[in-house]
């Protein structure tokens, strides 16, 4: 191969494996829900976190109470939304409604696990949050009406409640798996309810997208490294 078609193989290497490197430059920072609200998008490593929005019925909890912390993990990217004014007493119901979106190219997701954190409701209380994950498609948007350009799109539910006394381990999971998509909606409708006595409350709510590269994503990056160990042989001889 002469000088030119190496320089062309790197050029074309650095092209494929670039977006697989390369992040959002405005990083996802632990900050309040707030701020988040009035980010257009922020990154998670290589993933693309947008579209907050926020809606507060009953007790009032306001979004500049809750925290948000991200995390980049070998999984892939999770989020954990807590709060001191997670909480009702007797005769109180707050119903909080967070949603967000996920939008990873060009690497997949797969799966989806959320955990409920120190949930302390006494009897008749109760601690729920309802998720909804619009996999292949925006909250709110494609899930909620209209066209798509997409794919097929898949509703599925999560559900974490607690009545009562803590549970032994202090905490409350569920996760769910789905064929690998590029886009994903999470909604969140989490209720505290002691309208009939008792109270409820919680610390945090976690989230933990599962992700897995797809085939393209490994022979992209394998023909840029390739490429880039050639031109190096090629400079020692």
């Amino acid at each position: 191969m002469n000088r030119r078609g190496w320089l062309l193989a790197v050029v074309l290497g650095a092209l494929l494996v670039g977006p697989v490197l390369a992040g959002p430059t405005d990083p996802c920072l632990q900050e309040t829900l707030d701020l988040y609200l009035v980010k257009q998008s922020c990154g998670i490593g290589v993933f693309t976190v947008k579209d907050f929005s926020y809606l507060n019925e009953g007790v009032t909890i306001p979004a500049s109470m809750i925290t948000v912390q991200p995390f980049a993990g070998p999984e892939g990217p999770s989020l954990r939304f807590s709060s001191t004014a997670f909480s009702v007493v007797a005769g109180q119901q707050a119903v909080l409604t967070l949603v967000y979106n996920i939008d990873p190219p060009p690497i997949i997701i797969r799966g989806f696990e959320e955990e409920m954190f120190a949930e302390t409701p006494v009897p008749p209380g109760l601690v729920r949050i309802d998720t909804a994950l619009c996999v292949g498609g925006y909250f709110p948007g494609f899930c909620g009406g209209g066209d798509y350009d997409y794919g097929p799109l898949e509703l599925l539910f999560l559900q974490l409640a607690h009545y009562g006394p803590n549970d032994p381990d202090n905490e409350l999971r569920a996760s769910v798996s789905f064929l690998p998509v590029n886009i994903l909606g999470v909604s969140h409708q989490i209720t505290l309810d002691a309208t009939a006595g008792g109270s409820a409350s919680f610390s945090a709510l976690g989230n933990q997208a599962f992700i897995v590269p797809e085939p393209g994503t490994w022979l992209l990056l394998g023909c840029g490294l390739l490429s880039l160990t050639f031109l190096r042989r090629r400079r020692a001889g």
